[in-house]
């Protein structure tokens, strides 16, 4: 193993006093110009899809909150153009939400561990509500349930996500603690200020039925 490491690493101790640096250390150490600049070009467009990946579906799920009125101006947000048949203001505020967050948190650790943060809660809410609810106003399982197992596996599942967050909140990543905590104070004052009066919740059975079709403009 160590003979494998150092076929890569010239010195562990130089790698080690790289720093954050140590991955394109090594590269300028072991590749020729043109391999490094393909293999940097190669990531480079790797991090782009997966970014644009993340805005479709972040923008996706604000135009969904917004058409519910379960987000701030969802007047504007749920609007559709007839011309590209995307709902431009919500993809628009969910890419330059996302240039002002790296401004806030330039750290590229950071940035990652808010990501993970944040998805872990996605993770671990549901599972919470559901160790809550199952058995009381949760009753009717769909096809596949775990029956009476469903409250211990539930109950690992919020204590490994919980974990995670520990974790993902240690130094050097302290800033992501701030961001985690301003981001569910903001929710928490959004909500309270207002969009629990105009939010229903999304509809269900009859209220669903009868949405119109979609027409190209909401």
């Amino acid at each position: 193993m160590r003979r494998y490491g150092l076929s890569s690493l010239p010195s562990v101790e130089q790698g080690a006093a790289q720093g954050d640096n140590v991955f394109f250390w090594i590269m300028a150490q072991r590749l020729s110009t043109s391999l490094r600049i393909a293999l940097c070009a190669g990531i480079s467009l790797a991090q782009f899809l997966c970014g644009l990946a993340t805005v479709t579906s972040a923008s996706r799920m604000a135009y969904a909150f917004a058409r519910d009125g379960g987000l701030p101006f969802s007047h504007r947000l749920r609007r559709v153009s007839p011309a590209f048949r995307t709902p431009v203001a919500a993809i628009w505020t969910v890419a330059l939400l996302g240039v002002a967050f790296t401004v806030y948190a330039p750290v590229y650790s950071t940035l990652t561990a808010v990501s993970v943060i944040f998805l872990y809660i996605s993770y671990g809410l549901p599972i919470a509500l559901g160790f809550l609810a199952f058995g009381r106003t949760w009753t009717a399982m769909g096809p596949w349930t775990l029956g009476r197992a469903f409250r211990p596996v539930a109950a690992l599942c919020v204590l490994g996500c919980a974990l995670l967050l520990v974790v993902a909140m240690q130094p050097p990543n302290d800033q992501s603690q701030r961001v985690t905590l301003g981001a569910l104070v903001l929710t928490a004052a959004v909500w309270q200020l207002g969009v629990r009066r105009s939010f229903a919740g999304p509809p269900q059975g009859v209220l669903l039925a009868q949405r119109p079709p979609y027409s190209g403009v909401t």
